[in-house]
């Protein structure tokens, strides 16, 4: 044999040997890391249907103020009282319909528009959107009737308040409405609590400096969540609704209560606070499953307000709502 032979002998089983080696290498545990551990495997998580409860909120909001989303403004106009309700209900059921078929889960039903009910209230009187007249009852409950019809749906229902709203505006025949109630039972806040009621935004109002006032807006919130079956209570943030050529005159309610605020401003979100917080623990001491909450203005502060406020322009809550 060659001594050529023999070398490339030697050579071919070096070969083998190292592609041995590089076999088992392959097929044994792979090398530690030097630097960070390998992370011990994590069992993957069993995929589960998330039950109503956590589902996320797809949710709208469903306007009764002015008749802006429901009731239509025809069933209104209508002489008989049974197509009026067929009407309504028809319309609010289309509505769910509609809505549920869009992936909606939740309803925010404006149920006090302004000082009136969508309800049976012995707090406030029937509200005119529903028939035309304050006080007129509309022959059956449209906040019974939503819930029902949104359960049935799989669908939950916020009870929708404006807070400190009396009507929309202060024309003489509004006023002139509001002063009929009086020989109902119950009457408009507006001819039993006369010194509650300030004019801001052009609205008839109630002074949210006034303890008694905000210990009436609660007994309202507390009406419907003891009698209704609601799944939540919403509130617009519309505290202090002003505007600079319409201001709330709390004047002599500051000089009543305003002792030990170094400004109007910190007493009035001052009273925003206190409103906040006793309907809250009184919506959890009635049914502690029922939320509660409250649809803010899109901006804190501006930025020319506050260092820490947003580079914006619009109306502040903390300035202009006082919230």
């Amino acid at each position: 044999m060659s001594y050529s032979t023999v070398s490339f002998c030697a050579a071919r089983k070096k070969l083998l040997i190292a592609v041995a080696l590089l076999l088992a290498g392959c097929a044994s545990e792979p090398p530690k890391s030097l630097v960070t551990p390998f992370p011990a495997a994590q069992p993957q998580p069993q995929k589960t249907t998330p039950t109503a409860a956590q589902q996320p909120v797809r949710g709208v909001w469903l306007a009764t103020v002015s008749r802006l989303d429901w009731p239509p403004v025809n069933s209104v106009n209508v002489s008989s009282a049974t197509q009026r309700i067929q009407l309504q209900q028809q319309a609010l059921t289309a509505k769910l319909d509609r809505l549920k078929s869009l992936g909606i889960n939740t309803v925010f039903f404006q149920v006090k528009p302004d000082g009136t009910a969508l309800w049976r209230s012995d707090i406030l009187p029937w509200s005119d959107m529903l028939t035309g007249t304050i006080g007129a009852d509309p022959g059956y409950d449209p906040l019974m009737f939503m819930l029902d019809e949104a359960h049935k749906r799989g669908m939950k229902v916020h009870a929708w308040f404006n807070p400190y709203r009396v009507a929309v505006n202060t024309r003489p025949s509004t006023l002139a409405e509001l002063n009929r109630t009086l020989s109902l039972h119950p009457a408009s806040v507006y001819v039993l609590h006369r010194d509650w009621i300030r004019t801001a935004g052009d609205r008839l109002v109630l002074d949210p400096g006034i303890p008694d006032a905000r210990d009436w807006i609660t007994s309202i919130v507390a009406e419907v969540v003891r009698r209704y079956p609601v799944d939540g209570v919403q509130f617009d943030d519309y505290f202090y609704a002003e505007t600079a050529d319409s201001p709330l005159n709390d004047a002599q309610t500051w000089r009543t209560y305003g002792q030990g605020f170094a400004s109007k401003a910190d007493w009035r979100r001052h009273n925003t606070q206190l409103l906040i917080e006793q309907v809250s623990r009184t919506i959890k001491q009635i049914k502690p499953q029922v939320e509660f909450g409250v649809s803010p203005a899109g901006v804190w502060r501006n930025l020319s307000h506050d260092a820490a406020g947003s580079d914006t322009r619009g109306a502040a809550a903390y300035d202009e709502a006082f919230a």
